[in-house]
């Protein structure tokens, strides 16, 4: 464990350090890893998704019946049901991907 010196104020603290003890500078930002960037991703294209599908089954309904109208409405609620399923769980995994400071 070598010593170096604070970029910021000059004092002297270990090179395995992340922030400087005196002035608190961070040293050396903690990034979020691989599985956690795709995660990350993966629920900002999952909701890209679903609003992508619910915009497309907003479709006319008022010339049709009531039997297609009952089953749009019952299709618009799955569609919203798995929306918050998804975010539920790939929310939570990208929660606990996340840096930690």
């Amino acid at each position: 464990m070598a010593m170096i010196n604070c970029p910021e104020c000059n004092s002297q603290m270990s090179d395995n350090a992340e922030t400087c003890a005196q002035c608190g500078h961070i040293l050396e930002k903690p990034s979020r890893g691989f599985i956690g960037t795709g995660f990350k991703w993966m629920f900002i294209l999952f909701n890209i998704f679903m609003f992508g599908l619910m915009y497309m089954s907003m479709g006319n309904t008022e010339e049709s019946n009531n039997i297609v109208q009952f089953a749009a409405g019952m299709g618009i609620s799955m569609l919203i049901a798995m929306w918050v399923m998804g975010n539920v769980i790939l929310g939570g995994i990208t929660y606990l991907t996340r840096v930690k400071q």
